[in-house]
């Protein structure tokens, strides 16, 4: 009888070690978007005509310094410190398809 309790219990934790699989986990990297990828998605520069040739002036935004400030229920006007710029953050992210990009070469 004792043998058989011992049977029956060690094939359980051998049924348990192998249900658990392996313990750790991979870690994926997020890459963040840069600041031309977010353009016209999360944000855009008031009164600006984006070309995609001539991305400096979107490159020299610190969006980063500017984020906290971004509103939940309405687009808002910052100015940018480094570019002087007023950039418009939307509250919702729009489909860049839908964009006013103007995309020359």
């Amino acid at each position: 009888m004792k043998q058989l309790l011992l049977l029956i219990v060690l094939t359980l934790l051998g049924f348990q070690s192998f249900s658990q699989g392996p313990t750790s986990r991979q870690m994926v990297p997020i890459i963040p978007l840069t600041n031309v990828e977010r353009y016209g998605i999360d944000y855009e520069i008031k009164d600006y005509t984006f070309n995609i040739s001539d991305s400096t002036l979107i490159n020299s935004i610190d969006l980063n310094s500017i984020e906290h400030l971004r509103s939940q229920t309405e687009n808002i006007e910052v100015i940018d410190a480094t570019t002087g710029q007023t950039i418009i953050l939307f509250f919702e992210k729009k489909d860049k398809k839908s964009t006013h990009l103007t995309q020359k070469l």
